[in-house]
């Protein structure tokens, strides 16, 4: 898509779409009813899918491999950009959004109220508590944000240790943001995305589209998958 004017081209994947990263060169797109990740050519759509285990969901980059989350198989698994090879680790119940603060993995287990924080190099794992039905999670550059689906709440917290301080946020958080200033989250019962102080958790509401999803930030541009009403929102920081 064309962030100026909306116009875009639109490429075949698999069944079910879910998360998507960049690597630097190429997106890879988690297709949760294919138990395939594509790595997809973005000048002109080509692709080559690669397996991986049951229901991948979300997907992250840490500079070397590819982080993918295996919802139904309690898995994380870390593929080879280059040839898709791949090493599975456990993690506990369906493992859900995944993220990378410059050291470390970070997964939401869905079912486990915990998130788990992963060494890259061999899958060893610290699990931390946080609320119910922990989905969306996000680096701020300091803290890691996880939105908890089930309690209305953002957690903020302290990766050396897992300590963490909860704030309200709208009927449903289900993904976060960060757009070098402020924390995004979508609020999918609300059909808004909040704005959030990383500092104080206040917060400032925004109308998006019909049950907003996804959120990403382009360097620019926050931009809202709105699941129900086939649209994207595009929203300007201020």
């Amino acid at each position: 898509m064309n962030p100026v004017d909306g116009t875009k081209v639109d490429y075949d994947t698999l069944d079910d779409p879910q998360g998507v990263a960049f690597d630097g060169t190429s997106i890879w797109i988690a297709n949760a009813g294919s138990n395939k990740v594509s790595k997809m050519n973005p000048a002109d759509g080509t692709r080559v899918d690669y397996d991986t285990l049951e229901a991948p969901l979300g997907v992250a980059f840490d500079g070397t491999s590819i982080w993918i989350t295996n919802l139904l198989s309690s898995k994380v698994s870390k593929m080879n950009p280059a040839d898709g090879t791949r090493v599975d680790y456990d993690t506990l119940g369906t493992p859900s959004g995944v993220a990378f603060d410059g050291t470390s993995i970070w997964i939401t287990n869905l079912d486990s109220d915990k998130v788990s924080k992963m060494n890259p190099a061999d899958g060893t794992r610290v699990d931390y508590d946080t609320l119910d039905a922990p989905l969306g999670v996000a680096f701020d550059g300091t803290s890691i944000w996880i939105a908890n689906s089930n309690s209305n709440k953002v957690s903020k917290m302290n990766p050396a240790d897992g300590t963490r301080v909860d704030y309200d946020t709208g009927a449903l958080p289900q993904a976060i943001a960060f757009d070098g200033t402020n924390i995004w989250i979508t609020n999918f019962n609300d059909d808004e995305v909040s704005k959030m102080d990383p500092a104080n958790g206040s917060k400032v509401n925004y109308n998006t589209g019909g049950t907003p999803q996804g959120i990403a930030f382009d360097g620019t541009n926050i931009w809202i998958a709105n699941r129900s009403d086939n649209t994207v929102s595009k929203i300007i920081p201020g």
